[in-house]
């Protein structure tokens, strides 16, 4: 049996090109901990499968299917967590950048408290129709996820998923 300090849940449904920006982060991860990545599929008509097939060698990943019934985000993370064999489970979206720390950091916060506890963080997201200009995705593919992440903060661009 695998000893991860970790695993990264994924749920996620025909976004092929955030997807590979979320796993991209996590072959960043700057973590001596070992970790284990599972992308739960919603029922995905897309590729989903060929896109993970490229990180085999480079993440410890699996890939779960169910089949296409709407939107069961929740149901696609409970069967990721089904299969978790970290110690820590961290969720995350498809889409999420992950700074190069933000793995050790969970587990860091983990290790030191006494009783379970919830680690959470600020998140950058977009939805390509509200990227005018396209000026959040061009960063984000143009610049490390670190770089990327300075550069939004510094810029004042934090979430325009929301108004």
């Amino acid at each position: 049996m695998d000893n991860y300090k970790a695993t990264v849940v994924i749920p996620t449904y025909n976004r092929l090109q955030e997807l590979k920006l979320t796993l991209d982060s996590l072959v960043l991860q700057k973590c001596s901990y070992p970790f284990e990545v599972i992308v739960a599929d919603d029922g995905s008509y897309e590729n989903t499968k060929a896109v993970i097939d490229e990180y085999i060698g480079k993440l410890n990943i699996r890939y779960v299917f169910q089949e296409e019934k709407g939107f069961r985000a929740g149901t696609a993370r409970n069967m990721g967590i089904a299969l978790v064999k970290g110690e820590i489970c961290i969720f995350i979206d498809n889409g999420v950048l992950f700074h190069s720390c933000a793995i050790k950091s969970h587990i860091e916060v983990h290790e030191k408290e006494i009783k379970p506890c919830l680690v959470s963080g600020y998140v950058h997201g977009f939805e390509v129709e509200k990227d005018k200009g396209g000026e959040f995705q061009e960063i984000v593919i143009s610049y490390s996820t670190d770089e990327a992440i300075g550069i939004l903060s510094s810029k004042g661009i934090l979430d325009i998923r929301e108004e």
